[in-house]
C-alpha cells in the first residue's frame, strides 16, 4: 500500500515554472542550447527530472528500467556536472538484502578503467557508501 499524500509530481507539459527552468537550463547549458532547444529537450522526463533535482524542486530522480545508461546519465553531466576535482564519471548501485547493503560501484559507465581510474572510483564509491549509512570496505 503506497501512498502519494505529501508527494508533487510534476508533469513537463503542464509545469508551471517551465519558463524558469528553461532559462536556467539555458544558462547552464551556455551557448549549447538555445531558448527554442531547451523547450523541447526539456519534454524528455531524463532531463525535464534533472532540472527538478538541479533547481531543488526533487531530492532525487529515479530512471534506468525504460532508459539506457547513457540516456540516464547524460542529462545528470549536462546539468548537475561532475563533483569538482572528480576526473572520472562513475555510478553505484546499492542493494538491500534484510539487513545487510551492498554497494556495486561502476557496473555501466566506464568500460575498460585503468589502476588510476579504479582508485577514482573506489574511493568515490567508498564516499557514496558513507551517505547512505553504509561502512565501506574497498
Amino acid at each position: 500500500n503506497l501512498t502519494l499524500a505529501g508527494v508533487d509530481i510534476y508533469d513537463p507539459a503542464t509545469y508551471e515554472e517551465m519558463d524558469a527552468m528553461v532559462a536556467s537550463f539555458v544558462e547552464r547549458r551556455k551557448g549549447k542550447a538555445t531558448e527554442e532547444d531547451a523547450r523541447k529537450i526539456l519534454k524528455d522526463e531524463n532531463y525535464f527530472g534533472t532540472m527538478l533535482v538541479y533547481m531543488g524542486k526533487s531530492h532525487g530522480l529515479v530512471s534506468g528500467a525504460a532508459h539506457s545508461t547513457a540516456d540516464t546519465v547524460r542529462p545528470a553531466l549536462q546539468i548537475i556536472k561532475t563533483k569538482p576535482g572528480v576526473t572520472k564519471t562513475s555510478g553505484v548501485f546499492i542493494m538491500v538484502r534484510e539487513e545487510e547493503k551492498y554497494v556495486f560501484a561502476d557496473c555501466a559507465i566506464n568500460i575498460a578503467p585503468n589502476s588510476q581510474d579504479l582508485a577514482e572510483i573506489g574511493i568515490e564509491s567508498a564516499k557514496t557508501a558513507e551517505l547512505f549509512g553504509i561502512d565501506p570496505r574497498v
